[in-house]
């Protein structure tokens, strides 16, 4: 099956293609073929109609859908309506249950039928690889889907068929031209191949700097840098470690004679602010200290690399590259924004905004929090071709980068990764990553990309920015970066208690049932407190602690209460302090007493013991310990 379109003859797109293409990193550096455009449909506000509207940053971001149909004798609510030819290139949500249905070019009957939850594991089709997974709460599917004429989705809820679902979800898709051949069927697994394409090395190069500035390049030949490695190490072995160091360097890359990527190191490859051991499609870092790239870097005529330290660091830097003989019309793009103030007023921060022809490929997004409270409740917009309203629209920051629910963990997978997160909850510094591969983002015109700054609370915050793309070099060049912009927000988290032991830093003896964890909580004494959970009536958990030298002492400790939490036995050693009740109907922390004891020099124990619990509480049966200390009173 063949088609012309514009007097060329097209091979049909097919669920093999798509993949081909996933893996083929060189059709970033080109004009799609055949071309397509990019949107999503999502469950964003409805009520975000207008930029510079009161409602431009609503945020009840779930349970919005096209529409409900009665289909024998059931309710489905229309996630997407997707008018072809195209492909579904990427699925996400946060909360997926229920019953998904795709429905292939006008059919009556659903080619899928399958929980929301196995069809974005990749459970439903049996899919494996990297392309269908969770990623800290978030539920990702980037296997590809034709359609010919169309495709449906639809959301049944089977926990309750009478109410309509709060679902969040993002559907990515193409849409090729009219009488493009597409071959509509549901992936299942296909032939795949590494992304890391063959390539012959120029050789490891060694440059010292002492003046702040290497300077590593190629002149007088054309191809592509199919990867790069690059290490940055300080001269002297013994210098202390910098948790900053990686953002101690900007990183510009001038190719034909155009400066082409302006960037921060840390923002650029994706990596914590000191470095680290991570892996994406694109990029990573190794066990050694080298960062690695894989973008692919067409040039004609030269290449440059330029690593600037500023005027008074000294380094030694290494980089070794990857180059074939492969031309290519486009090169990439990368350019690094920074927001520093207050995080209100709600705004949109603008990542790029393009002229020109080219296609959008990836975000990168480091955040310094000064608060645990959540920093990401903005959605993505993005505009192409002068669109008058954004035709990616989406449901929150995480989502974006594919997790949910302000989820701290670290994680990477190909196309998306966090790889630094901060604690206690959502405070310190934090590193996002997104790679637009298959769901790139083509643009004739123009291409305008916002995140809304949407923060729980007004607090001092940073946030970064470095957007990537590919176009002709020297259509327009990438904003310089300087210098005093480098340094994250100073942000420290809450100081210890003064003479106290830390609850979740006392070594645990003995634990007969539940889970004794730590819990973070802006405002405690180190912002975490130990959390005992799930235990039964009978369970104990004995905790090491000391007596700095023998006295009479005010034994005081910080404790949370709340609706779940249990009545507790507790005993110093051998000296009873009686049952405490933690139960409160609101979540708290009390400074409590416990006793006024002649107590000997060393160690003892703390023991804890639960006990029946109040009739009011609800069940969990939880104890929180913020610290204990021992307060001399002779």
């Amino acid at each position: 099956m063949t088609a012309v379109v514009l007097g060329l003859a097209l091979a049909p797109v097919t669920s093999q293609s798509l993949v081909d293409e996933q893996m083929d990193l060189m059709a970033l550096t080109r004009p799609p073929s055949p071309a397509f455009t990019t949107a999503q449909a999502s469950s964003y506000d409805r009520a975000s109609v207008a930029e510079g509207t009161d409602d431009w940053f609503a945020n009840a971001d779930a349970g919005h859908f096209v529409r409900s149909e009665q289909i024998r004798g059931r309710t489905e609510w229309v996630m997407a309506e997707l008018k072809g030819p195209g492909a579904l290139v990427r699925s996400w949500s946060a909360n997926p249950t229920g019953v998904v249905r795709l429905y292939f070019d006008g059919e009556a009957e659903p080619r899928l039928t399958a929980p929301f939850a196995d069809f974005l594991t990749g459970v439903a089709l049996q899919q494996s690889g990297e392309r269908a997974y969770v990623s800290a709460r978030g539920y990702n599917n980037y296997w590809p889907f034709p359609y010919s004429k169309s495709l449906k989705i639809t959301l049944e809820n089977t926990d309750d068929p009478s109410k309509k679902p709060s679902t969040y979800y993002q559907f990515g898709y193409r849409t090729y031209p009219e009488g493009t051949p597409v071959i509509s069927n549901l992936t299942k697994n296909a032939n795949d191949a590494n992304h890391t394409r063959l390539s012959r090395s120029t050789g490891l190069s060694k440059v010292e700097s002492r003046g702040g500035l290497a300077v590593l390049g190629r002149k007088g030949s054309s191809g592509t840098i199919s990867q790069f490695r690059l290490r940055v190490s300080p001269i002297d072995s013994m210098t202390p470690y910098d948790p900053f160091w990686l953002r101690r360097f900007i990183l510009r890359i001038i190719v034909d004679g155009k400066t082409t990527v302006n960037v921060p190191l840390a923002d650029f490859f994706a990596s914590p602010l000191g470095g680290g051991e991570y892996e994406t499609a694109i990029a990573g870092g190794t066990k050694d200290g080298f960062l690695v790239s894989r973008w692919p870097i067409p040039f004609s005529e030269s290449y440059e690399f330029k690593l600037d330290g500023g005027p008074d660091r000294s380094f030694l830097s290494e980089i070794e590259v990857f180059t074939t003989s492969e031309r290519s019309p486009w090169t990439l793009h990368a350019q690094w924004s920074k927001t520093r103030g207050n995080s209100r007023p709600f705004s949109d921060l603008e990542i790029v905004k393009l002229r020109g022809q080219g296609q959008y490929v990836g975000t990168v997004m480091q955040i310094s929090n000064s608060d645990p409270a959540w920093w990401g409740e903005g959605d993505e917009k993005i505009w192409v071709d002068d669109e008058m309203f954004p035709s990616t629209f989406g449901t929150g920051t995480e989502d974006y980068f594919g997790y949910a629910w302000c989820d701290p963990n670290p994680f990477t997978h190909w196309y998306n990764a966090q790889t630094q997160a901060g604690t206690p909850g959502n405070f310190g510094h934090v590193m996002n990553a997104r790679w637009h591969i298959l769901d790139r983002i083509p643009f004739q015109q123009s291409l305008r990309f916002v995140m809304e700054r949407w923060h729980w609370r007004d607090v001092p915050a940073d946030y970064c920015t470095t957007g990537f793309w590919y176009a002709p070099a020297g259509t327009q060049e990438p904003h310089e970066v300087r210098y005093p912009d480098l340094a994250p927000l100073d942000v420290q988290p809450p100081a210890p208690e003064p003479g106290a032991m830390e609850g979740e830093g006392l070594p645990v003896l003995k634990l007969t049932g539940g889970n004794a964890s730590h819990q973070g909580f802006w405002g405690l004494s180190s912002g975490e407190q130990l959390w005992w959970q799930q235990a039964k009536v009978g369970d104990e958990l004995v905790l090491q602690v000391s007596i700095p030298e023998a006295g009479k002492y005010r034994v005081v400790a910080n404790v949370c209460r709340a609706r779940d939490y249990g009545k507790h036995h507790l005993w110093l050693g051998n000296i009873d302090l009686g049952v405490h009740d933690f139960f409160h109907s609101e979540l708290n922390w009390e400074k409590q007493i416990w006793a006024e004891i002649a107590l000997p020099k060393g160690s003892t124990t703390l023991r804890v013991v639960v006990e029946a619990p109040n009739p009011l509480a609800a069940p969990g049966n939880m104890f929180g310990l913020d610290y204990i200390k021992f307060e001399r009173v002779d």
